[in-house]
């Protein structure tokens, strides 16, 4: 029986670095059938829409949220992150 854990070889750096893991989505990534909303925090399925919302005036950062938490954003007219985070939780 092999107890060994799986180990990644780091022989090639990445050119870059980003929050979103550089040009080769970083040294490993798993697939999932499932993914969480960032502003309620229920969990997903993959085959469930996801909406990008801005986190501010800079349009850099973005948030995914499902489907509900943009319908909420909608009916009050809100367009940033943190104030649907208000609506939502508040």
């Amino acid at each position: 029986m092999n107890n060994s854990l799986p180990t990644l070889s780091i022989t090639k750096m990445m050119y870059g670095w980003t929050k979103w893991g550089g040009g080769r989505m970083g040294m490993s990534k798993e697939e999932t059938d499932e993914w969480y909303c960032q502003c309620c925090g229920e969990k997903q399925t993959k085959i469930l829409p996801s909406y990008m919302i801005p986190l501010d005036d800079s349009r850099r950062d973005w948030m995914r949220v499902c489907a509900n938490c943009k319908a909420k954003g909608r009916s009050v007219s809100t367009v940033y992150y943190w104030h649907l985070v208000e609506i939502v939780k508040g």
